[in-house]
């Protein structure tokens, strides 16, 4: 049950202040929005049509598969025609190849101009390390 204690008010003693504080602005500067950057992503190399930054024997063989049609796309399909004649073929699967294998130094081919500069080389190799 309630009880009725009277309560003494206790008082808070208070300091004189000098003069009022009024703010007031300022020049200061203010920071100017700037724009974040876009992430660029590098281009995967020609050749690279899984996009992990290599061209090698995996990127061959996802070629191979979609000219098989075993798979319908590739994440990089645009590197894919690597003699860069208009055909996604064989000869572009063969060139990756050469290419890891260090038969060709560079990616489209040096002469692409037809399947004799970058086939060729390939098979007289094979010839001349045949037992």
């Amino acid at each position: 049950t309630p009880t009725s204690t009277p309560v003494t008010p206790t008082s808070t003693p208070v300091t004189p202040t000098s003069t009022p504080v009024t703010p007031t602005a300022t020049s200061t500067p203010t920071r100017t929005p700037t724009e974040t950057p876009a992430l660029v992503t590098p281009k995967p190399p020609l050749g690279d049509v899984n996009g992990d930054g290599f061209v090698n024997s995996l990127d061959a063989s996802l070629l191979l598969q979609l000219i098989a049609g075993r798979i319908s796309s590739l994440p990089y399909m645009n590197n894919a025609d690597v003699n860069e004649d208009g055909n996604i073929d064989a000869e572009d699967a063969l060139l990756i190849l050469q290419f890891e294998a260090g038969f060709i130094p560079t990616l489209p081919p040096l002469h692409a101009t037809g399947n004799e500069d970058v086939v060729l080389p390939f098979i007289q190799w094979l010839l001349n390390n045949l037992p």
